[in-house]
C-alpha cells in the first residue's frame, strides 16, 4: 500500500504514470470518435462539464 502523505505513483523504468497512459488513450479515443473541430471540444465540454482548455488538452 502507498503512503498517505505521498502523492505521486513510483517511477518505473521505460514507463510512464498509469493515470499519464490512461489520459493518453481517452484522448486519442476522443479525437477519433469526434474528429479535431471546435465542435467536438463544446461537446466534450458538455459531457464532462470541463472547461474549453480542460477540454482542448
Amino acid at each position: 500500500m502507498f503512503p498517505k502523505k505521498d502523492n505521486f505513483w513510483p517511477r518505473q523504468r521505460g514507463r510512464e504514470p498509469p493515470d499519464q497512459a490512461y489520459a493518453e488513450l481517452i484522448a486519442a479515443a476522443l479525437r477519433a470518435e469526434l474528429g479535431p473541430t471546435h465542435q467536438a471540444i463544446k461537446t466534450i465540454m458538455r459531457w464532462t462539464g470541463a472547461s474549453e482548455s480542460a477540454a482542448k488538452h
